[in-house]
């Protein structure tokens, strides 16, 4: 009875409602694919998982994706369980663990947030693959089950979605098994035939990825640096303007460290302290409350993805851990900033940290929310321009593959809309107004009314929204007094008078606000080094007729007692000690030019008495 109960083939039904979503390219991407297998892992209590992609050779002698598999060592399923999950899809376990849709659920073991109650996460790869396998054992059990799901009447069922109720668009078989060899709990995710769109997408260029090129190699004591190596990854992931021109396996693994509830780097998501010009910098706010308790919580979920990437053909093998890709002001940045000789003060990198909760309930029902984040300017674009905008984390997993443009909702200045990151992690009440793609919210549901409010007022003011709400308040009033209904009842929902409760004072401390003031300070800082530092014309085209360098800079000396002169990677670096001259910059113009006659291999310098006999006969003369 047990095994007929666990074992053997059934219909794979699913609702027209996840097909209507999943053919609207519900998961465009392979991480965005990817990504539901890893959030499965993460509602399953597992710390290790890896994420395995597979190549052969193909007829061009060049790698081939040949499968991709995840396993976790999470706690795995028995065969009721598996196939309750895919009796019918949109109506799995987590959905019908609690009845509230705000409730905020939590893992057995680790008392994670639970992420996926839609039941559809295992169906992620439908849009690569039409079969794959799922191999899965519960902790000190030894019966492992092996599920065998065939998807091939997908594209038909896609076709005919408007037509049906319940589609059986596959089948799925299920194998009982004997194991003895672990008493933990896991669960793999085996895909080996894939769609020609997704293998396109992965295989082109597959060789020329980062990952083919450099291999994580472990230290002379045998230890792996996991960070040091991401942030190899990154640098190149940086030097992009867009992310859209790496190559597509790149992409997605730096995509999958964003999206997914990965650790940010120990110095991420914003560094507190960086190294420019032989000297530390520090950003003040980078080790918030707020930052440090969201990096906290996500030590606290020890959720760890590895990545392996095996071309079985070449015997080449390569591991690491991702990270969130968050790492401000990046390395590109600051080295680019260096080479061009800008003053540092003119970055002025800064965070702004918020935080939120509140009880929006109706009618004495309740509705907890919590929002909480950072974000993140500094006087330069930031690249990739994908990670300018608004990341939303509703249980600390993105909505969307990437930041968005809601930005420019809060702000009319275009400047500032390229300038600044801010991470939003809604960690209560919000699971639901996301809509079942996890791309997008359901804009009509009070919690995300609630956030446009919240985030209009402490963005920019609240001005504007709260005069929207004022129009909509007054347009509901005037539809309910068109209907018999009873004066009690001519009021409008209760989310609306919260709002305006909440926020109906302008807040002129708004993080837009103190984000213009830091880029006027950061132009004073501009103009002041114009100002100090400009060469003059003469001595600009003598440098550039005579090949010495493109630009220059000027800085105060080191040693007040010596002028030096060196030109690095096209730049004339000039080091002046501050003198007592009447004539401060004809004295600098002299010196520049006695610099450039005496220059050898790249270096000069005057001593303190040649510095002592250019001031007397400049103040003797001029």
């Amino acid at each position: 009875m047990e095994q007929e109960e666990f074992t053997g083939t059934f219909p794979l039904q699913i609702s027209p409602k996840i097909i209507q979503h999943i053919s609207s390219s519900m998961y465009r991407s392979p991480s965005s694919a990817i990504k539901e297998l890893l959030i499965n892992s993460f509602d399953a209590d597992a710390t290790e998982v890896e994420l395995i992609f597979s190549f052969d050779k193909n007829d061009q002698g060049k790698p081939k994706l040949k499968g991709i598999e995840v396993r976790d060592d999470g706690s795995g399923m028995d065969g009721q369980q598996l196939r309750t999950i895919f009796s019918e899809i949109g109506d799995s376990l987590k959905s019908r663990i609690g009845s509230d849709p705000n409730a905020d659920l939590l893992t057995e073991k680790f008392k994670r947030p639970l992420v996926g109650r839609l039941g559809i996460g295992i169906l992620a790869i439908a849009s690569s693959t039409s079969s794959f396998e799922v191999i899965t054992k519960k902790a000190d059990s030894e019966d492992e089950f092996v599920a065998e799901i065939s998807i091939t009447q997908f594209d038909k069922a896609i076709e005919k979605v408007a037509a049906i109720e319940n589609f059986p668009m596959g089948k799925v078989k299920i194998i009982k098994n004997h194991s003895s060899k672990t008493q933990k709990g896991y669960t793999r995710v085996v895909v080996s035939e894939f769609k020609p769109p997704f293998m396109a997408l992965i295989n082109h260029d597959v060789d020329k990825t980062f990952v083919f090129k450099e291999i994580c190699t472990p230290d002379d004591t045998g230890t792996f640096d996991w960070e040091k190596y991401f942030k190899a990854y990154l640098n190149e992931f940086y030097d992009n303007e867009r992310i859209s021109k790496m190559e597509e396996l790149d992409k997605a693994i730096i995509q999958l460290g964003n999206i997914v509830p990965v650790r940010y780097l120990s110095d991420g998501p914003v560094r507190s302290i960086f190294k420019y010009d032989g000297k530390e910098y520090k950003i003040l706010n980078a080790e918030g409350p707020v930052i440090k308790k969201i990096k906290e919580d996500l030590e606290k979920y020890n959720f760890n993805v590895k990545v392996s990437i095996d071309y079985n053909s070449n015997n080449f093998h390569n591991s690491f851990y991702i990270f969130k890709p968050q790492l401000f002001p990046t390395e590109n940045l600051l080295n680019e900033w260096k080479n061009s000789g800008k003053n540092i003060d003119q970055l002025k990198p800064n965070i702004f940290e918020f935080s939120h909760k509140n009880d929006i309930g109706t009618n004495g029902a309740k509705h907890e929310i919590e929002i909480r984040g950072y974000a993140y300017h500094q006087n330069s674009r930031i690249n990739p321009r994908e990670f300018r905008g608004l990341l939303y984390r509703v249980y600390n997993v993105t909505i969307g593959e990437e930041y968005k443009d809601d930005l420019r909702l809060y702000s009319n200045n275009p400047i500032a809309l390229h300038q600044t990151s801010i991470e939003i992690y809604l960690d209560k009440g919000f699971q639901s107004v996301v809509n079942i793609d996890r791309e997008s919210f359901y804009q009509g549901g009070d919690a995300f009314q609630y956030l446009k409010a919240y985030l209009e007022h402490t963005l920019s003011g609240g001005d504007k929204f709260l005069e929207d709400v004022m129009n909509d308040t007054i347009k509901i009033l005037r539809d309910i007094a068109k209907d018999n209904t009873s004066p009690s009842e001519k009021r409008p929902p209760q989310v609306y008078e919260m709002i305006a409760n909440a926020f109906n004072k302008t807040n002129n401390n708004t993080i837009l606000s103190q984000i213009k003031k830091d880029m006027k300070e950061g132009l004073s800082s501009k103009r002041y080094a114009s100002s100090q530092h400009k060469m003059s014309d003469p001595v600009l085209k003598y440098v550039q007729k005579k090949n010495i360098a493109e630009k220059s800079l000027v800085i105060p000396g080191e040693d007040s007692e010596t002028a030096n002169l060196t030109v690095d990677k096209g730049i004339a670096i000039y080091k002046l000690p501050s003198v007592k001259s009447r004539n401060k910059s004809l004295f600098e113009e002299v010196v520049k030019f006695t610099l450039l006659s005496i220059m050898k291999d790249g270096e000069s310098s005057l001593n303190k008495d040649q510095i002592e006999l250019l001031v007397e006969l400049i103040n003797t003369y001029s």
